[in-house]
């Protein structure tokens, strides 16, 4: 499973067991989209992905800051972030969870949907 495809399933299981939770979990684009450079001519793509990463920057999206954001129902926020095979956590992700440890947000990182569904049941309390 790639990173996408985990990111995906984890979306959409929470979107559909918990409806009530809806837009209280939601993912931080800090990545230029594949679907975008998957349109694009070989020789362009270089291009196409610094004038995306320059727009994704000038908006505000900053390299490090983790895949999800939950805000369960007891308050507070966990982010959470997607590591699949031998991927992991970079400098700059690293550098972010210090300082959400130094603020008391918690971050979690997991490798399955099954971890993932752990993490929202352990933070939802059900």
């Amino acid at each position: 499973m790639t990173h996408e495809q985990l990111i995906s399933a984890c979306f959409t299981w929470h979107w559909n067991t918990f409806p009530e939770e809806r837009r209280m979990l939601y993912a931080v684009n800090n990545n230029i989209s594949e679907g975008i450079l998957s349109y694009v001519p070989a020789y362009k793509k270089t291009h196409v992905a610094r004038m995306e990463g320059a727009k994704n920057k000038a908006k505000g999206v900053v390299a490090g800051v983790w895949d999800f954001c939950y805000l369960p129902v007891s308050g507070g926020c966990v982010y959470m972030d997607a590591k699949v095979g031998q991927d992991k956590l970079s400098e700059e992700q690293i550098d972010f969870k210090d300082k959400c440890h130094s603020r008391g947000i918690i971050c979690e990182v997991f490798s399955s949907l099954k971890q993932f569904q752990e993490l929202i049941i352990k933070y939802n309390g059900r």
